[in-house]
């Protein structure tokens, strides 16, 4: 229901503040109220000798929002402090100070107060109103079209440049929605070693190449910044250029083009007297285009992630299974630190997998370990991603699976993000004979929750030992069962399907990343006192209330020793292996 059918003392309240507001002063006249389209008036601001016809609308959420008041010719800017021509006027209420005490007539006066003191088409002098706004680079960007990107490494470059450089540039851009990006990969400055951008991931540019790299060139200059803003031909580029001495430069398709280029450039970039670049697309029909600056001021470790992940970054992550689970796994990783991942994974992705899977429809048809190393290397420059795109407990080449088990023992941290008994097992025995932590997690049927564990050398029992210890303690409760193929799906007590949902999954996954950062980085002083978690997301099984988690204690367990050996079996052994030892060096070594 509209506010003012339901609320019809407010719209007494509003009417009658107009009227007196009207009684009152000369300079608002001809008010109209309607309701078409919502409750407005229409009504003239005479301010400095000229009339300002304007329009109030209230919003349907009044009075928990402020109304609008705007040109009742959309064809109209009056003000600086308007949100483009036909916009309404930035008053000195805003969505930032309303309080629902404000009435609509208090609105009309402060757009008098506006209109009064710029006078933008009345008599008198024009003063600058002072903003009361602070707008975050979201807002300034929006509407813009084309924008560039400024890292600090190329903020800090263009700084350093002797005064007069020149050279080429090479940049790249890509199309987001309805603007368009660019990312400086490389200057070249005539006569200087060149710079590459470090900060920016390397397979971003090849994604980029859809529009580029163009050729483009590159001047220091004294030129100030708004001058430089001013151009918006080519030509007026080359007279900018012509003004700072560099002679006669041409940058259209006709004459020799600067620095050797052998197209026409698409972009100039040039620095102003206080070290800001200012980036313009060239097109053939004689335009310029300015980019709007994206700044970041973001140098060396990223401020925004704690200290506590420091070491991640040198560590090495395994991690076997990208599926919905795996896969947000490890982009959490990699935002949280590491640097360096082995995966393992032969599925594709497939549309049906994008209800839970980090993955979107770009990758879709693509083996999920690809996808994920892209993903991953796109997060950070320095991420290193190697991949096996093999199913470890299937039909495979020994030799490949042997040389990905390798690889595994010899990562810092391996994951089961699986959920497959057989693959728990070999990964296992993989730890064990590696000494590595394994973690391992997996999601109930129906989204009910979830399980994640660790083991850790020296601190936890064997993997195998921790999994028989899970399933002693919900011996008389076994877990919930999947109904059908659907490994995530489970049947209600009324019969009706039950599906874990992307929520139910990330929560989980959020959880395995948890564990997994700690066993990494506090094996000592971990933040768990547990070892191994029951999750609960529902009511339901052994959980009582939504997010009931219920720990597992693993104190106490005997680790199950190897059968003892043959004292004749192991001295025969010991002779075969010196013979070995004897025949590839040719020197017999020491009997033990």
């Amino acid at each position: 229901m509209a506010w003012f059918l339901d609320n019809l003392g407010r719209l007494a309240r509003e009417k009658g503040a107009v009227e007196r507001l009207g009684a009152e002063v000369g300079w608002l006249q001809g008010v109209v109220w309607g309701v078409g389209g919502g409750l407005h008036l229409d009504a003239v601001i005479r301010a400095g000798g000229h009339d300002y016809e304007v329009t109030m609308a209230y919003p349907e959420v009044f009075p928990a929002a402020p109304p609008t008041i705007k040109p009742k010719n959309r064809d109209e800017r009056w003000s600086e402090h308007q949100w483009g021509t036909g916009g309404s006027l930035c008053l000195e209420w805003g969505p930032d100070n309303w309080h629902p005490g404000i009435t609509g007539a208090e609105m009309l006066e402060r757009a008098h107060k506006l209109l009064s003191t710029e006078t933008p088409l009345g008599e008198g002098p024009s003063l600058t109103v002072p903003s009361r706004h602070h707008l975050s680079v979201g807002q300034e960007l929006r509407g813009e079209l084309l924008r560039f990107y400024v890292g600090s490494d190329l903020a800090s470059y263009v700084a350093g440049l002797p005064d007069p450089a020149e050279g080429t540039v090479e940049a790249y851009f890509k199309k987001q929605g309805k603007n368009y990006s660019c990312v400086i990969r490389r200057l070249r400055p005539s006569g200087l070693p060149e710079w590459e951008d470090a900060s920016v991931p390397a397979v971003l540019y090849g994604e980029m190449r859809e529009l580029g790299p163009p050729a483009g060139i590159f001047y220091k200059t004294r030129l100030r910044a708004e001058h430089i803003r001013e151009a918006r031909k080519v030509g007026g580029l080359e007279t900018l250029l012509a003004e700072a001495g560099r002679g006669a430069v041409f940058l259209g398709a006709v004459g020799p083009h600067p620095q050797g280029l052998k197209e026409r450039p698409e972009v100039v970039l040039l620095v102003d007297a206080e070290d800001r670049p200012h980036l313009f697309m060239l097109f053939a029909d004689g335009d310029a285009l300015e980019a709007s600056p994206v700044l970041s001021e973001a140098g060396g470790p990223n401020p925004r992630l704690s200290e506590y992940f420091a070491e991640a970054t040198g560590k090495n992550v395994g991690i076997v299974g990208l599926g919905s689970v795996g896969s947000k796994l490890a982009t959490t990783l990699a935002r949280s630190g590491v640097r360096r991942f082995v995966l393992v994974d032969e599925d594709v992705l497939l549309p049906e997998n994008l209800v839970r899977n980090d993955l979107d429809w770009r990758d879709v048809g693509e083996h999920k370990v690809h996808a994920t190393k892209r993903r991953l290397e796109l997060i950070g420059p320095d991420v290193e991603v190697e991949v096996y795109d093999l199913h470890l407990t299937g039909q495979e080449s020994n030799a490949k699976v042997a040389g990905a088990l390798k690889r595994l023992g010899g990562c810092d941290l391996i994951v089961d993000a699986t959920a497959d008994p057989s693959v728990f097992n070999l990964l296992s025995h993989v730890a064990k004979a590696y000494a590595r932590p394994l973690v391992w997690a997996k999601v109930y049927a129906g989204g009910i929750g979830g399980m994640v564990a660790r083991s850790r050398p020296n601190f936890d029992p064997a993997p195998d030992r921790m999994r028989a210890a899970y399933h002693e303690a919900i011996v008389d409760s076994p877990e919930p069962a999947p109904s059908g193929d659907e490994r995530y799906t489970a049947e209600g007590e009324e019969g009706e399907l039950l599906m874990a949902s992307d929520a139910d999954v990330a929560v989980l996954a959020g959880y395995t990343a948890a564990l997994a950062l700690d066993t990494m980085l506090s094996p000592e002083h971990s933040a768990y006192p547990y070892s191994m978690y029951l999750v609960g997301l529902k009511v339901g099984w052994l959980f009582t209330q939504p997010f009931h988690n219920v720990p597992i204690s693993t104190d106490g367990l005997a680790e199950e020793m190897d059968e003892p050996a043959d004292p004749g079996a192991s001295s025969d052994g010991a002779r075969f292996l010196l013979e070995l030892v004897e025949k590839e060096t040719g020197a017999r070594p020491p009997a033990p």
